[in-house]
């Protein structure tokens, strides 16, 4: 069996921002509805860092903020892959930092791509080159155990707050008996 190299599965048109831009927040969040992860690229085109659609709600649900901040004081670092990198080592690198996207970089650390969690998804489902058949893959080996809950009655406020600072995307809602 080939082994699979993040070069099959990456996607290579990547929406960016760069380092030096700024970013109007709550108006700009509606455009970032279609892009999650967006890695961000000094003035030599290099990936300096990653600002999430996550982060970005966080950041402007903060009381007192400013309404426009640089991109640099947003992103946090951006753990990268190379194209040549091993699917399921760039998967474990994922799984390890708790986040959704690598940005893939050349051997100057230009930007050539982005693997996603999505295309994992896609990789493991047959709809791209595959890792492993999807009916093969127990559930277990890809969940959370035991997830972070939010009760019915909080607000959501908590529940962005619990979501940044756990890096989680969902937060599973259960009742006072603990029922989903």
């Amino acid at each position: 069996r080939r082994i699979m190299r993040v070069v099959d599965m990456m996607t290579r048109k990547v929406k960016t921002l760069s380092d030096w831009e700024r970013i109007e927040l709550p108006s700009e969040l509606p455009q970032m509805r279609r892009f999650r992860h967006l890695p961000v690229l000094d003035a030599n085109g290099r990936v300096v860092g990653i600002v999430t659609r996550a982060d970005a709600l966080e950041i402007a649900s903060r009381p007192g903020r400013p309404s426009s901040l640089q991109v640099s004081e947003i992103m946090r670092p951006a753990i990268v892959a190379r194209e040549t990198d091993d699917a399921r080592a760039a998967v474990q690198r994922m799984l390890s930092a708790h986040i959704y996207a690598l940005p893939v970089v050349d051997e100057i650390g230009a930007l050539v791509g982005i693997v996603t969690d999505s295309d994992l998804m896609s990789s493991y489902s047959g709809a791209r080159a595959s890792l492993a058949p999807i009916d093969v893959v127990p559930v277990s080996d890809v969940m959370m155990v035991d997830p972070e809950t939010i009760q019915l009655d909080e607000p959501l406020s908590e529940a962005v707050t619990r979501m940044h600072k756990g890096r989680y995307r969902h937060l599973p809602v259960v009742d006072g008996a603990g029922k989903l």
